[in-house]
């Protein structure tokens, strides 16, 4: 296969450098180009898909803040297109900015314990616009330096990380399924509704036809709905009543205002989504085959806070690579009594495993010097380097059985040492060595003189 002429001049100008052109970089599924049809499809499924997430944040806020259901529903939109736009800088990037993989933003969950706070205190939404834009802004300028913590999540950080994000939707999926029936019971037309819906989900996920496993998701909720309509289980009447196409007013409740409690709390929360998006980049990055380094972290950071930034100039919150269920997994109300700041940090179940794998891969894989002669049992093997010259002398066919040197006759190559290297070489071309064990009682007599 021919290369371009700038291609072969690249090359030319790397081996005059020294070394070698990088290699092109191999396009993963997050490259692939899809008509405008289908990338409709699938973008129409993961706003499904997000929805809900996205606007519970603003609820549980603007119910709290006594807002209006006008003034609830004005932030809701906010939310709603903030997401769109946090999503777009992620996916699609600038400068030094988004992680170019297929990530939806959204609100983060991590906000809601201290933003409740902040009411409770007394101030209002300004107050939390306040702190998300300058702790945003402060995450934004350290993005660089928090994203080394990249060395700190191997493959079993990041594995453990894809766990719990799926094990963490799983009390958000059945508190939905279940409806909600007398006394806190599920209702069994509920559950009925979601069983069906989900063996929709797995039927069309394994129908041959490409298309239509990949929009399982998205037929599965138009079937759903159907059948919810013929169980007398969905609701239209308020469709139609709000306007088709609307925009959110900037700075509709006011100017931030900036109290410095508030913002310490908010900190606090940065800290918490950049490990969740820097575990999220990791995860989506392990799926797709793309190759995540600290640079791509730090970009993926940088367009979480940038949104994150310019969210409270439309009225919305801190943003985050979303995993939608960031809620603790088998006991929710394990954490109740700890302090509020440590519920921030534990009371997301994606954090809190990655801070623990964290936490665990220093204690066994990073933390050996007080115990070099017992290294863990998973820790990487020590860098082993020889020096170049010895592979001068290797032959074809040569290699290693037993820690021996073998040559493809099978016959053992000596290993002698350097400082003896020189004699015993003298020695075999004068002809005063004619075999191995003669080599290696020499070594001896030399070694025990």
């Amino acid at each position: 296969m021919s290369s371009t002429p700038s291609a072969s001049r690249t090359r030319d100008r790397a081996a005059r450098r020294g070394r070698t052109a990088p290699p092109p970089r191999t396009p993963g599924p997050q490259d692939e180009k899809l008509p405008l049809g289908r990338t409709t499809a699938y973008g129409f499924q993961h706003v499904l898909t997000m929805y809900g997430a996205i606007v519970a944040v603003p609820l549980i806020i603007g119910q709290a803040g006594g807002l209006s259901a006008d003034e609830i529903a004005l932030l809701i939109s906010s939310c709603l297109l903030m997401g769109g736009i946090a999503t777009f800088l992620q996916s699609f990037g600038a400068p030094y900015i988004g992680s170019k993989l297929p990530l939806v933003q959204g609100v983060s969950f991590a906000g809601v314990a201290p933003m409740l706070a902040i009411l409770a205190g007394g101030s209002d939404l300004r107050a939390i616009f306040g702190a998300v834009l300058v702790s945003s802004v402060v995450g934004f300028l350290f993005a660089g330096a928090f994203s080394r913590i990249i060395r700190f999540f191997p493959p079993v950080v990041a594995g453990t990380v894809i766990t719990v994000i799926g094990i963490s939707l799983l009390p958000v999926a059945i508190s939905w399924a279940a409806g909600g029936g007398e006394g806190g019971a599920a209702a069994p037309d509920s559950l009925l509704l979601a069983g069906i819906t989900l063996l929709i989900v797995l039927l069309l996920s394994k129908v041959g036809v490409r298309m239509i496993s990949r929009l399982s998701i998205l037929l599965s909720f138009v079937l759903g709905t159907g059948v919810a309509v013929l169980m007398g289980m969905a609701d239209f009447s308020g469709v139609g009543e709000g306007a088709l196409i609307t925009f959110p007013t900037p700075l509709a409740f006011g100017a931030p205002t900036f109290e410095v409690a508030a913002i310490v709390s908010m900190l606090i929360v940065v800290l918490v989504t950049m490990t969740e998006t820097t575990a999220d980049i990791l995860a989506v990055g392990e799926i797709t085959g793309a190759k995540v380094d600290s640079r791509r972290v730090a970009n993926g950071l940088r367009a979480d806070m940038l949104s994150s930034a310019g969210a409270p100039l439309l009225n919305s919150f801190t943003q985050t690579a979303f995993a939608l269920g960031l809620v603790p997994v088998a006991a929710p109300q394990f954490y109740a009594g700890f302090p509020a700041w440590t519920q921030t940090i534990l009371g997301s179940g994606i954090s809190a495993a990655a801070i623990v794998a964290i936490v665990l891969n220093l204690l066994f894989n990073e933390l050996t010097a007080s115990n070099a002669k017992n290294p863990s049992a998973v820790a990487a093997a020590p860098v082993r380097i020889v020096r170049a010259d010895v592979l001068a002398h290797l032959r074809d066919g040569d290699q290693l059985q037993n820690g021996t040197v073998v040559d493809r006759e099978g016959a053992e190559v000596a290993v002698v040492p350097e400082h003896h290297f020189d004699d015993v070489r003298r020695m075999i071309d004068a002809g005063e060595i004619t075999d191995t064990g003669q080599v290696q009682q020499l070594i001896l007599s030399k070694s025990s003189s």
